[in-house]
């Protein structure tokens, strides 16, 4: 599974429509640009649950507070998700 497949799947367990949820992702892609080479990275073999939870629990969060997103950003820092992405599927954990 990739990053991008992951938020695919939380955002279908969330009740979204594949074509909404695949819209959300070019979103996100046109929003956090650096962040592109990162979502066809595998997730590491066993985390892949953990990280579409941890994915689900965080669009509720962002759903539920409109303007708390830059706060969330800062507080998670990406790298305090519960599971690592291998970056360019290389084994080493995302900074």
């Amino acid at each position: 599974m990739t990053a991008r497949e992951a938020v695919m799947q939380a955002y279908l367990e969330l009740g979204m429509t594949r074509e909404d949820a695949e819209l959300r992702g070019k979103y996100a892609d046109g929003v956090i640009p650096d962040a592109v080479p990162f979502t066809d990275c595998p997730v590491k073999p066993g985390h892949e649950r953990e990280l579409v939870d941890y994915l689900k629990q965080l669009f509720r969060y962002m759903d539920a507070h409109p303007t708390g997103h830059p706060v969330l950003v800062e507080k998670t820092k990406w790298q305090n998700a519960p599971a690592r992405i291998n970056a360019a599927g290389s084994g080493a954990d995302t900074p």
